[in-house]
C-alpha cells in the first residue's frame, strides 16, 4: 500500500434512499436504508467499502461518488458518524474490508429475517442465528468496527438483527454523534 492510499481515519455512513426497496427498510426498520464503512487516506481522499444485496463485499469506491448519488435527488439522505480510531486500527480495518472484497453477500432471507425481528422477534424475545458467511450492509459494518467499537453491547441485539438504524442508534448511545449537517452533505473532495 502507497503512503498516499494509508487510511488515517474512519466513519459509519448511513444513507436514506427514495427507491421501493429503500423506503421499505426504512420503514420496517425506523432508521436509513444502508450503510457502509468510510475511510479518509494520507492524501485527504475519502473511499467506503459496502456490503450490496447481489454483488457482495465492494470496495474501495470513491466517497465523492456517493455524494454526488445523494446530491443529484433531493429525496435522498446521508450522515456519516466520524469514527475516533488510531490510525493502526483504521489500517487493519481497511485490510480486513480488503479480504472480504467479492464475499460476503446477503440472500433475500436475511431480509426477511430482518423483517421479522423487527416485527415480531424483538418483541417476544426471539432472536436471529448469527451467518456470518453472510453480510447485509449493518451487520457487516458492525462487524468492521467491532471489537473498537461494540454496537451488539450497545444496543442488545445479535449480528444478523443489526440494521442500519439500530447500528445509528448504538453508536449515539456510545456517544458517536452524526456528522453536525445531519441531513446535508459536505463535499469531502
Amino acid at each position: 500500500m502507497s503512503e498516499a492510499m494509508r487510511p488515517i481515519s474512519m466513519f459509519a455512513i448511513f444513507v436514506w434512499s427514495e427507491t421501493v426497496f429503500g423506503r421499505l427498510i426504512e420503514r420496517i426498520t425506523g432508521g436509513p436504508s444502508h450503510c457502509a464503512i468510510g475511510f479518509t487516506v494520507a492524501d485527504g481522499t475519502a473511499f467506503y467499502f459496502e456490503s450490496l444485496f447481489e454483488d457482495g463485499f465492494r470496495g474501495p469506491k470513491r466517497f465523492l461518488k456517493l455524494v454526488q448519488w445523494v446530491q443529484a435527488d433531493p429525496r435522498r439522505k446521508m450522515a456519516w458518524v466520524e469514527l475516533p480510531l488510531l490510525r493502526e486500527v483504521c489500517e487493519r480495518k481497511w485490510t480486513l474490508c480488503e479480504t472480504w472484497v467479492g464475499h460476503k453477500g446477503y440472500a433475500a432471507w436475511q431480509i426477511v429475517g430482518m423483517w421479522f425481528f423487527e416485527r415480531i422477534g424483538k418483541f417476544c424475545g426471539l432472536h436471529l442465528p448469527d451467518g456470518p458467511r453472510h453480510l447485509d450492509c449493518s451487520e457487516a459494518l458492525a462487524r468492521i468496527i467491532q471489537p473498537d467499537i461494540d454496537c451488539q453491547r450497545a444496543n442488545g441485539r445479535g449480528w444478523d438483527e443489526q440494521t442500519p438504524g439500530s447500528v445509528l442508534q448504538a453508536l449515539a448511545l456510545l456517544g458517536f454523534a452524526p456528522s453536525a449537517d445531519f441531513w446535508t452533505v459536505r463535499l469531502v473532495e
